[in-house]
């Protein structure tokens, strides 16, 4: 039994670093995109590239968007990031926390049904 236990707790802290893994690969998969862009408005820029207007469009939108937090307040962004991951941290725990109590609901109506002596149940 505490076998099990053991194993589901260690399962839902490698769940949390699959996530966390997760979030890295993505932000290193934004990190390389926002390099291909830079470069490409730097090509077009200096006249080298073609512009294409659809994705001149989307970048322009895309700072516009980036604009909510200043280029100099870094300690804004930082504040408004650990917002962000600590709401992802509360609903991944709130979820662990909510199978852990359905699993020993279930635990309890099995362990009532085996043990049923005849008397009342809750």
């Amino acid at each position: 039994r505490r076998l099990i236990a053991h194993t589901r707790l260690t399962f839902s802290f490698t769940i949390s670093g699959l996530h966390a893994q997760g979030v890295v690969s993505a932000i290193e998969m934004l990190d390389v995109r926002l390099e291909l862009l830079l470069r490409y408005l730097i090509e077009v820029h200096e006249g080298t590239a073609e512009p294409d207007h659809e994705v001149l469009r989307l970048a322009s939108g895309a700072m516009a968007s980036a604009k909510r937090v200043k280029a100099g307040d870094g300690d804004a962004f930082g504040k408004e990031l650990n917002k962000e991951l600590d709401d992802a941290c509360a609903t991944q725990f709130l979820g662990t926390i909510t199978k852990a109590a359905a699993d020993f609901e279930q635990f309890h109506g099995r362990f009532n049904l085996v043990n049923d002596k005849g008397g009342r149940r809750f």
